[in-house]
């Protein structure tokens, strides 16, 4: 299963690389080894879509939400997605991956965690250059 994050800014990765982010869940149940997708809200200081990897913890967070310890794949952005892109998308009838990610992200709580089909998997994935790190 993927999922996404919508959280807000973060701070610095641990000793390890890894990235702790936490929100309440949506309508998603992460696990150990799910992927999952960063995205940092532009209204509390965030830049849109941020990160990728693999969950590699998932635990309680504050007032109730659920915090998840983050392995990046390492990837950087190539095409940004921010809230600006998705806002065009907000109330169209269903269509694209944009979509549903309009209105997964635009719309309710300010942080969540929701899960993702396939599509909207790799949209977000099509946004991501190869690997900066070597193997």
């Amino acid at each position: 299963m993927a999922v996404i994050i919508k959280c807000n800014a973060m701070p610095p990765p641990t000793a390890s690389g890894r990235l702790i982010a936490e929100a309440p869940r949506g309508n998603a149940w992460p696990a150990n080894g799910d992927r999952v997708f960063v995205w940092t809200c532009e209204t509390d200081g965030g830049d849109g879509l941020v990160a990728c990897g693999m969950i590699m913890a998932v635990g309680p967070g504050n007032r109730g939400s659920t915090r998840l310890t983050i392995d990046p794949d390492g990837r950087p952005i190539t095409t940004p997605l921010g809230k600006d892109d998705l806002m065009p998308f907000r109330d169209a009838p269903l269509g694209p991956p944009i979509v549903g990610l309009a209105k997964k992200l635009y719309f309710h709580a300010h942080t969540k965690i929701v899960s993702l089909d396939a599509q909207e998997e790799r949209f977000l994935d099509e946004r991501f250059g190869p690997s900066t790190t070597s193997s």
